[in-house]
């Protein structure tokens, strides 16, 4: 990493030292980012881990604005690290140096694009947290003691005993009224309890000194918000079991402060790497800028595109969406991810409900299986609920990259991303890919390998931002590409601009 990058070390050296510390064991798998790294690395290694880093935030990002729960939210964030070889341990268990490395390096540039917008910060710690939530909770017993030593996460109050036992009754409360100690207690196959037993258990153990920690109130403030702490003078007494939320809360006021810093010093830092590492950051500040894209109203089928403009826009469509809609055509037919995938970029388009369901029902009632009865009955309820007209009414926005590109289609599905589908798997070689972008798409030779070497590095977005600029005589998406819909817009913005707009208001040529 270039010497420039240590304007963002802490003031703190004991707490840097510590931080620098290589741990072995489980407690590897985590950082508290207190200082980056230092190593010279080219300008494509770091590129890449902050694209990487990037990419497993929008994932953690896309989980939970999707309702994903915590399970599943893990399996998303297990799987995005394997896929971009960000774990901290190997498959042994044991510290891999050069993914630290890269994990570090990918946080600490993505801190510094970050820092440019209030907005883009609240992202960018709400999802490191989640992370960081994540890798935490990975750890064993000693490995949390471990990481909270080492990092000065450690210094919290014991309780006294004469402390405990002027205050009982009122722990005693607080364990009676927490369902993660209910829980807890259920979980040591004391599930039967009667009221009288589980009032005398909660006694005993507000009466144990060695089970409560005194801790400033503000670090702990979603215990207090669900009363599981204990408040007195400014201070809030907690359980054993919840120090992780004061780690949590330790971490996030950790990395705001960082943010400030950064903010502070991203000047002078753009000065220091003007040739190198600056534009490199503002790429990555732009890119994160078109996420903004997601928030408009998605076009909510306020009628800007018909029936017969969906084939007449065809070489606006991006790959995935002209891979679904030849789906469709070829067997009259989607399964239920690729009609979700579908349905919401024609929403996103501007096709209004009502061209929608005629749409639909014309495609499918070509194949001899679906009678109009039997659309009515099995597919127009979720048209309408497409576009927030059924059921609990939510407002469905398109589907982002992100939630393309982890999607798990099956043998018979035509969803997801072919950047990513065409390139893993037994299509490791990326040949289908090459022959669709050559033979279908009349992409350059030289341009489609290209675009296939990038796929085949898991740069799935970065692939398609190339396939839009080799179809757009050059021009690229200045922002990234980061929705199916967003892509359709800035193609016909090229393509067909509306009058007295400029055909590169948010395109670019490539140099």
């Amino acid at each position: 990493m270039p010497s420039a990058f240590g304007v963002l070390k802490s003031a703190n050296a004991v707490a840097q030292e510590r931080a620098r510390s290589k741990y072995t064991g489980n407690a590897a798998r985590l950082d508290a980012y207190a200082t980056p790294p230092t190593e010279e690395r080219s300008i494509d290694y770091l590129e890449r881990c902050a694209s990487d880093r990037y990419a497993l935030l929008r994932a953690i990002d896309d989980a939970r604005s999707g309702g994903k729960k915590d399970e599943e939210l893990k399996k998303v964030i297990r799987e995005e690290e394997e896929r971009r070889e960000m774990r901290r341990t190997n498959g042994r268990g044991e510290f891999d140096e050069e993914n630290a490395s890269r994990d570090a390096t990918g946080h600490f540039l993505l801190r510094l694009a970050s820092s440019l917008k209030e907005e883009h910060e609240r992202w960018f710690v709400e999802n490191e947290l989640e992370l960081f939530k994540y890798r935490f909770g990975e750890l064993s017993e000693s490995g949390k003691e471990s990481f909270m030593k080492t990092n000065g996460f450690d210094d919290y109050g014991a309780a006294s005993e004469r402390d405990v036992q002027e205050h009982k009754n009122e722990l005693r409360d607080v364990l009676m009224a927490d369902f993660e100690f209910r829980k807890a207690l259920k979980d040591a196959s004391v599930n039967n309890l009667k009221l009288g037993e589980f009032e005398r258990k909660c006694a005993e153990e507000a009466r144990n000194a060695k089970n409560w920690f005194v801790v400033g109130f503000e670090e702990v403030s979603p215990l207090v918000r669900t009363r599981r702490a204990y408040l007195i003078g400014g201070r809030a007494w907690i359980r054993k079991e919840t120090l992780d939320q004061l780690v949590f809360g330790r971490f996030r006021t950790r990395l705001s402060l960082g943010m400030k810093k950064a903010k502070e010093l991203f000047k002078q830092f753009e000065v220091a790497e003007a040739n190198r590492l600056a534009p490199l950051l503002r790429a990555v500040h732009n890119k994160r800028s078109g996420r903004a894209y997601e928030g408009r109203r998605a076009y909510e089928g306020e009628g800007t595109m018909s029936i017969s403009g969906i084939e007449q826009t065809q070489d606006s469509f991006p790959l995935c969406m002209r891979q679904l809609h030849n789906a469709l055509k070829k067997k009259h037919h989607l399964t239920h991810g690729g009609r979700r995938q579908y349905q919401l970029y024609l929403k996103g388009i501007g096709l209004p409900l009502d061209q929608a369901l005629v749409f639909w029902k014309t495609e499918f009632t070509k194949s001899p299986d679906c009678s109009a009865e039997k659309f009515e009955k099995d597919y127009s309820y979720g048209i309408r609920h497409a576009y927030g007209r059924e059921g609990k009414r939510v407002n469905y926005t398109p589907h982002s990259c992100g939630q393309c590109i982890n999607a798990t289609p099956g043998e018979k599905d035509s969803h997801g991303c072919p950047f990513r589908t065409m390139t893993s798997g037994g299509n490791k070689n990326g040949e289908a890919l090459h022959e669709l972008l050559t033979k279908s798409m009349k992409i350059p030779e030289d341009a489609s390998i290209k675009i296939v070497d990038k796929a085949k590095g898991m740069h799935y977005q970065i692939a398609c931002g190339m396939t839009f600029a080799a179809l757009h005589d050059g021009k690229e998406i200045e922002a990234g590409v980061h929705t199916p819909h967003q892509y359709f817009h800035e193609s016909r913005n090229i393509i067909a601009p509306a009058p007295g707009e400029a055909a590169v208001a948010t395109a670019t040529t490539a140099a």
